[in-house]
């Protein structure tokens, strides 16, 4: 049978769902609750509710008492929930409010009762079911704590704040799901909100993937798409790239290749970037987006096809590729590490900026290049002193640049200006595992 450790849940069984429903509902009537759909269910050996609420009841009903910034381990453990990062808040409040007309998602609250709520349900003498519906009724004066998703609330609450009567009434009609635990110990809830948070975090690269919102990440997931190249060769899902990695690339060096081809380095930062993806392109199906994107397509794909080892790469099947790109990685070619991208994307950002009007001759000139990490070119700039590494520093980054500029023949007509360094792109070590 479904029981609840909890004295602030009342279980009022009947003998029919239907009749259970419609006493819950004439209940509510009478006494100004709220009567909700609900779900009773077992995790390990407690009974647990879930359902989901209007995003008005979030704002009014639900309650977060968060520790204060600088907490003593006693204040800490005092309150139901950590301190509140309203950056945090306010970020889910704007991704609310930009998408309001169109398709949002929050991801579940879980709260846990302080006062009490009915559960009207169906009781089986025979024995129980895994689940079972029911309906909840909360009544008009309780407040329900929120063991994981404050941010959550607090950023409906801004979302509120910002939007006019109108959308608010859009608002008005979302809800989202809850989960609710019946616990009476205030560690039990703490224990609660530190399971929810066992969850792995998205990788940034596999974020980058499912994220196509910012036009920032709908030009990756586009020139991935589109150029042959990158097109079934990216690694999507790592952080780094092996030794004995068959693909040649991750989604974050192409994200990289994309820093430097909107602004000519990759040192900006991430929230600087996609502000400026947002404001350059408004979206990832703008005019602007498109016009954009077809640029950066046809410089990349012409820019690859004059490297004989990229053009080899492009057309690559999968299964070659697991025997050809470790080996190519041990040889060491610039052109296959993250540097010699990020070196191919600054010439084009330098031509696109200058509208240089014979760039596919210039391009062409790329296939004469020594992309050997031995070549005499690179030693001093791009390539470590002890010759085997690829640098990731700015500053060889920049002399590499220079380097391949005056291979081809071209020169900026813009004087450069000092930009400050961001983090350096990451290399897998040449010689070891990376």
């Amino acid at each position: 049978m479904f029981t609840f450790d909890s004295t602030h849940v009342k279980f009022v069984p009947h003998g029919s769902l239907d009749e259970a429903v419609n006493t819950a509902r004439s209940s509510a009537g009478l006494t100004g609750g709220y009567a909700s759909p609900c779900v009773l269910f077992r995790q390990g050996s407690r009974t647990m509710i879930a359902g989901a609420l209007p995003f008005k009841m979030v704002m009014e009903r639900l309650i977060s008492e968060s520790a204060p910034e600088a907490s003593t381990i006693e204040q800490v453990q005092a309150a139901h929930n950590r301190p509140e990062d309203t950056g945090h808040s306010e970020a889910i409040g704007d991704y609310i409010v930009e998408n309001v007309t169109g398709k949002f998602i929050l991801p579940p609250l879980t709260l846990n009762v302080s006062e009490e709520i009915v559960v009207h349900s169906v009781e089986y003498p025979d024995g129980e079911p895994p689940t079972k519906n029911g309906m909840l009724i909360i009544p008009m004066s309780a407040k329900i704590d929120i063991t994981d998703g404050q941010h959550r609330r607090s950023g409906i609450a801004q979302a509120y704040r910002k939007l006019g009567r109108e959308k608010q009434k859009l608002l008005d009609s979302s809800s989202v799901v809850v989960m609710v635990t019946c616990e009476a110990d205030v560690a039990q809830v703490h224990q609660d909100f530190a399971d929810c948070s066992r969850t792995k975090p998205l990788a940034s690269s596999q974020l980058a993937v499912y994220d196509r919102r910012n036009p920032a990440n709908a030009l990756v997931i586009d020139l991935i798409d589109l150029i042959p190249l990158f097109s079934g060769k990216v690694d999507s899902t790592s952080a780094k790239l092996s030794k004995k990695s068959a693909a040649p690339f991750l989604t974050n060096q192409v994200r990289q290749v994309i820093k430097v081809l909107m602004t000519g380095g990759y040192g900006i930062g991430e929230i600087e970037f996609e502000e400026k993806a947002k404001a350059d392109l408004k979206s990832g199906s703008s005019v602007e987006y498109t016009a954009k994107r077809d640029k950066y397509v046809e410089f990349l794909t012409a820019a690859f096809e004059a490297v004989p080892l990229l053009k080899e790469v492009s057309s690559m099947s999968p299964d070659l590729m697991k025997t050809r790109i470790p080996a190519f990685r041990d040889e060491g070619w610039v052109c296959l590490t993250a540097t010699g991208l990020n070196m191919l994307a600054r010439i084009g950002f330098e031509m696109m900026r200058e509208n240089e009007p014979a760039w596919r001759d210039y391009v062409s000139r790329l296939s004469q290049v020594d992309w050997r990490r031995t070549a005499p070119i690179w030693q001093g700039n791009v390539v470590s002193d002890d010759g085997n590494r690829i640098s990731t520093a700015h500053k060889a980054f920049r002399a590499g640049v220079e380097v391949l500029k005056a291979q081809i023949g071209w020169q900026s007509n813009v004087q450069e200006q000092e930009a400050p360094d961001g983090p350096d792109v990451e290399e897998p070590a040449i010689g070891a595992a990376a």
